[in-house]
């Protein structure tokens, strides 16, 4: 075919691509609807990792497996931001406790970011604020973070996520430790390139400086070319440093606007693994506001703790132990002369678990609901572990033996007591977990769940 006939095809594709997405966020908007009425969340990761799991396999090339997993990636964003629209048109995004703007003022404000001037943050202020807002930058993320808490900054510019590394973990962290909040977002294109100091060739370089993001994203040029990598504290920095030190057989990676604002040679453009490498930057603020357009939602579901104290608009529930249950047990044990068990489990029928109050965030009718659902788990009409609804290894479970091993406290360090013997945990249809030891028993690995085998320091 010549390009006008390949142009010509193309068209047709791309038509019956988008009248298939307009039926795809249809659908969507019916989902939407259901979930309205069971005050089902939005977000369902397992449900999306299944999915992207299985339209990736569809393609034959390992390019299009890639490619089309980042495609549906970005539709499932897109459906969920139209999931929140419809639940904010219903009044689920009404009870917040933010204050609503019309937009965010770009005018006169105090903007901050990490890094120097000519970093991927710097641009990304510039490209959300423009260049009447007054930027400016400190040497570490924290030190942005503390800059808005304080009020110097109206508001910080930070990276969240990168689409081939994945998320900023020291952000995470860091959202943790301070109140501000998340009142916007912005997405930049991350283009990388290879710099060196005037006169410098590709040939010359050994050694690379750069954010350890960067390095990852550029991991397959640096591997190819064998050249030694050493982190700095961003892209800026790096550029920087290689101007200072001016030593031919080091460069740095950084963006072309880097390179022409510290006087650096290009050595090679776009040298990202992946060529639609965007980052994703969060706008910061120390007051709870929020854009009228936003289409975002954020509620809370607490473990052991009733989180209403906290976030009393946001908090939706809080699972929860009773310990109250236990110490009546324990205490009409030992005053009746018996042996308090090393090993003890009492569940949803004894009240020695469920749900704190539920938050005023909750749709109308989630009360109905769960008081529903936990009169069935109470009556045993319902099984969370039914086991007509998974399996295991692709087939369905029908025996489950558990041993009775558990851990003794007594003695010093605490020793798992193995008994030898096992009991059938599968009983009238359901795997009966943590009936017969308070502890979990992790025995079977269900299909579509995934687990974090990494040790957590």
């Amino acid at each position: 075919m010549d390009l006008l006939e390949c142009r010509n095809k193309l068209d047709v594709i791309d038509k019956q691509i988008v009248k298939l997405f307009e039926e795809r966020m249809d659908i969507c908007g019916k989902v939407a609807e259901t979930k309205i009425a069971s005050g089902k969340a939005v977000y369902d990761a397992e449900r999306e990792k299944q999915k992207l799991d299985a339209v990736s396999a569809m393609a034959d090339s390992e390019f299009n497996q890639v490619a089309v997993r980042e495609l549906f990636s970005q539709m499932m964003s897109i459906s969920r931001k139209y999931q929140y629209s419809i639940l904010a048109e219903h009044g689920r995004a009404m009870k917040l406790g933010f204050e609503r703007l019309d937009q965010l003022p770009m005018e006169g404000v105090r903007v901050v970011h990490q890094g120097v001037e000519g970093a991927y943050s710097h641009a990304a202020a510039i490209q959300y604020f423009g260049e009447k807002a007054e930027i400016y930058h400190v040497a570490r993320f924290e030190d942005a973070m503390k800059e808005v808490q304080l009020g110097n900054a109206d508001y910080a510019v930070m990276p969240i996520e990168n689409s081939s590394a994945g998320a900023v973990i020291d952000m995470y962290d860091l959202l943790t430790r301070y109140d501000n909040y998340i009142v916007a977002e912005t997405f930049l294109p991350v283009n990388h390139a290879l710099l060196g100091v005037p006169g410098a060739k590709l040939s010359d370089v050994k050694t690379v400086f750069s954010h350890p993001q960067a390095l990852m994203q550029c991991s397959a040029f640096l591997n190819d070319n064998g050249l030694k990598q050493i982190s700095v504290e961003n892209t800026a920095v790096a550029a920087k440093r290689v101007v200072e030190e001016g030593d031919k057989s080091q460069a740095a990676i950084a963006s072309e606007i880097a390179g022409k604002l510290y006087g650096l040679e290009l050595l090679k453009p776009f040298i990202q693994n992946n060529q639609g490498n965007t980052t994703r930057f969060v706008i910061l603020a120390n007051r709870k506001v929020y854009q009228k357009d936003a289409g975002k939602i954020c509620y809370s579901v607490g473990y052991n703790i009733d989180m209403l104290e906290t976030a009393p608009t946001a908090a939706l529930t809080s699972a929860t132990n009773n310990w109250a249950v236990y110490y009546k047990h324990a205490i009409a044990t030992v005053m009746g002369g018996g042996d308090l068990e090393q090993d003890w489990s009492a569940g949803y029928n004894d009240d020695a678990v469920g749900i704190t109050e539920l938050g005023e965030s909750c749709a109308e009718g989630t009360a109905d609901y769960v008081a529903d659902i936990e009169g069935k788990l109470k009556d045993g009409s319902l099984q969370v572990f039914d086991t007509s609804i998974f399996t295991v290894g692709g087939e369905e479970v029908t025996s489950a033996p558990v041993d009775l091993s558990f851990m003794d406290y007594t003695t010093d360090p605490a020793t798992v007591v193995y008994q030898g013997e096992t009991v059938e945990a599968i009983e009238d249809g359901h795997f009966a977990e943590s009936t017969f030891r308070s502890a979990p028993y992790f025995t079977l690995r269900i299909d579509g769940i995934t687990e974090d085998a990494d040790a957590v320091e």
